[in-house]
């Protein structure tokens, strides 16, 4: 995760370095809007490193998605700022990795995200996209079953109402040309956020389930969201701005497709 963290980073910089250039020559080029759709399939992570680590515990695959709508702003042929309005549902299912003792749990979280995106072009029909998004719990639901207890209904509560995300994909074209484009990519998402609340446990010694009634607690670790996956977006041109360089004014027209 320290790699993926980076990388981010790196890809940021190097985009708010490349918009700044592009954004002090903007006079010299037209600009144009475009509005799309989005829809991913992904693999989520609710990763917390004390559970990771302990052998009592096995971390199983879990899926949700995400969809939603796009506008943004090219600023030059190859490069452009995009924000994202999304309905995304995270999930993740544990199991007891102890022969002894069998339990499932899963929880389930639905967010309304946000993502800002330096989107860039670097050849025709291929993209690549960095930036942040911030998120906003609309609900979460657990459950759990064992021999001894079973529960299932909300944990609304014990998860924070806010998430701040690193954002990174890239891919390319599936159909289409400068007027309609439907693309195909990857899109790895991590939190920097610990996404769990005081009344889930923030802050609270672990306890490893590995070593049973001789558990000794260890420091608490923060719950960070983390997933990866195929992204399907449709991108339409929607119009142009024209920089009147006599008047120093801007005026917007709708492309004619």
């Amino acid at each position: 995760m320290k790699f993926f963290f980076l990388s981010c980073l790196i890809f940021i910089s190097i985009a708010v370095l490349s918009a700044a250039e592009a954004f002090s020559q903007s006079h010299q080029i037209n600009q144009w809007v475009v509005v799309g759709a989005r829809g991913s399939f992904n693999s989520t992570w609710l990763l917390n490193q004390n559970e990771l680590h302990d052998k009592g515990i096995k971390y199983q695959a879990s899926w949700g998605w995400s969809g939603g709508i796009m506008v943004g702003a090219h600023y030059s042929q190859w490069g452009a700022v995009y924000i994202e309005g999304l309905y995304s549902a995270l999930s993740q299912k544990l199991s007891s990795n102890i022969d002894s003792v069998k339990w499932n749990s899963r929880t389930d979280l639905a967010y309304y995200e946000f993502p800002v995106l330096l989107h860039f072009i670097p050849k025709d029909f291929k993209y690549i996209e960095a930036g942040v998004k911030i998120s906003a719990l609309a609900n979460a639901k657990s459950s759990y079953s064992s021999d001894a207890f079973n529960f299932s209904g909300s944990s609304r509560d014990n998860f924070e109402k806010t998430n701040f995300a690193l954002v990174l994909g890239w891919g390319g074209s599936l159909w289409g040309d400068g007027g309609g484009l439907l693309d195909l990519g990857i899109r790895l998402t991590y939190g920097l956020s610990d996404i769990t609340s005081n009344a889930g446990g923030r802050g609270k010694d672990y306890y490893p389930l590995a070593d049973g009634i001789s558990a000794k607690p260890k420091s608490y670790l923060p719950t960070n969201t983390a997933t990866i996956g195929f992204h399907l977006t449709y991108d339409f041109d929607m119009g142009w701005w024209f920089h009147d360089t006599c008047k120093r004014k801007y005026k917007f027209f709708m492309f004619e497709h």
